[in-house]
């Protein structure tokens, strides 16, 4: 999908692609890369947003809101608002271990 394109570029369509495929991780990994490098942290979570604006159920809502949540932590330092997602995560499935892993380390 990416390839060797212009991340700029790419961007759009690895956009279009993650939100007609919420399911699919993998689409939403490229989209997130592809954010990230082409206008950062920022970028990828005005990304996330869009997506979890349509999330189709809360297994794809639980994913956004972990992903957001390691992109404030990661990407800014955000520790607070991370974990606000996360817990925002375990709402929405309880059994997301990602999001449980980073809240229980994140407040360690």
């Amino acid at each position: 999908l990416l390839g060797a394109q212009d991340p700029a570029q790419a961007l759009p369509h690895a956009r279009r692609a993650a939100a007609l495929s919420p399911r699919d991780g993998s689409l939403l990994e490229r989209a997130l890369a592809a954010a990230l490098a082409a206008g950062g942290a920022f970028a990828a979570l005005d990304l996330l947003d869009d997506l979890l604006a349509s999330a189709p159920d809360l297994g794809v809502r639980a994913r956004l809101l972990a992903q957001r949540g390691d992109t404030l932590y990661d990407q800014l330092g955000w520790k607070d608002e991370a974990a606000h997602a996360w817990r925002e995560a375990l709402e929405a499935d309880p059994r997301h271990a990602g999001a449980r892993e980073r809240l229980s380390s994140a407040q360690a």
